[in-house]
């Protein structure tokens, strides 16, 4: 694993299709952000493709003259946010903010993305890898020697499907014993890109 990096980089999308029984509360999954649920909803952007043109009763005055037309993607305001606190945003109804909220309807997309910051990409030298350790059925941690020193550690955790830590293990060992492999091995949760099989999102911890 000569000269090999390998690159992490967090992020995350999740979209929730409305039914016969629309729903304002968006819960947002590890499988999806890996450890970005419980951040502050100012770094997540939500957005509604609406299914059928909004009149006044159900989209606020902010987006414009109605009705807003089927297929239109507006985006909701922090302003129009819940933040739970937890792992759930929940948009305001037009009832409840007559600027900002959407009503959510039968067909509506809700798209949520996270907004990528300075702290959420990383970069180690594979030699810095020291363990790999099985966290839960769906959670395995990297731990590298870190940016503070020999003696702290940082932790990459790769989120992943559930009892697939054996198959992880095997990719990752294979991955890094490639005869004369050089360059960048990417982990890219904002594009969706994983250099190995079976991960789905990323979490980072850098000691301090």
């Amino acid at each position: 694993m000569e000269n090999q990096l390998l690159y992490f980089k967090r992020g995350g999308s999740q979209e929730f299709l409305q039914g016969e029984t629309p729903s304002q509360t968006l819960t947002l999954t590890a499988e999806n952000f890996g450890d970005l649920i419980d951040f502050a909803k100012a770094r997540f952007t939500v957005k509604v493709d609406l299914a059928a043109a909004k009149d006044r009763t159900k989209i606020g005055s902010g987006y414009g003259s109605e009705p807003i037309a089927a297929g239109t993607v507006v985006t909701v305001p922090d302003s129009a946010i819940v933040d739970s606190g937890t792992n759930t945003l929940v948009i305001d109804t037009e009832a409840q903010d007559d600027a900002n909220g959407v009503t959510l309807e039968d067909g509506d997309r809700v798209i949520v993305e996270f907004e990528v910051g300075l702290a959420d990409e990383v970069v180690y030298p594979a030699d810095n890898l020291l363990s790999i350790r099985q966290d839960t059925s769906g959670q395995t941690e990297l731990r590298f020697s870190g940016y503070q020193g020999e003696d702290v550690v940082d932790v990459v955790t790769l989120y992943h499907t559930a009892a697939k830590f054996a198959e992880v293990t095997a990719d990752i060992e294979s991955m890094l014993n490639a005869t004369k492999r050089v360059g960048t091995v990417s982990f890219d949760a904002d594009a969706g890109s994983f250099a190995i099989p079976n991960v789905t999102a990323l979490g980072i911890n850098i000691a301090s």
